[in-house]
């Protein structure tokens, strides 16, 4: 019994984290509005940008650009994640 719970609490210690979801990140700069969502699903990392650029102080139509990330290894917090210096938030 006791070797039974020993191996169950081993496969629960060496189950790795999941972190599939939604994460989002929104900037305001002089400009351009950029809002940026990573979507990860397994090993796959799904980048989806929009931004509005500002010229002369007005807004420009909105822009939208999606690429999938490959060799990159983002850092996981507890609800973020980091790329080089980005922190996105996760949503769901």
């Amino acid at each position: 019994m006791k070797k039974l719970i020993f191996i169950a609490l081993l496969l629960a210690a060496c189950k790795p984290d999941n972190h599939d979801g939604l994460y989002f990140k929104h900037i305001v700069g002089p400009y351009a509005i950029d809002d940026d969502t990573v979507q990860i699903q397994g090993p796959q990392i799904i980048d989806h940008v929009g931004f509005q650029r500002i010229h002369d102080g007005k807004l420009l139509p909105k822009e939208f650009k999606t690429q999938e990330l490959f060799d990159v290894h983002p850092r996981f917090e507890k609800n973020y994640l980091i790329f080089k210096t980005d922190k996105y938030y996760k949503i769901n």
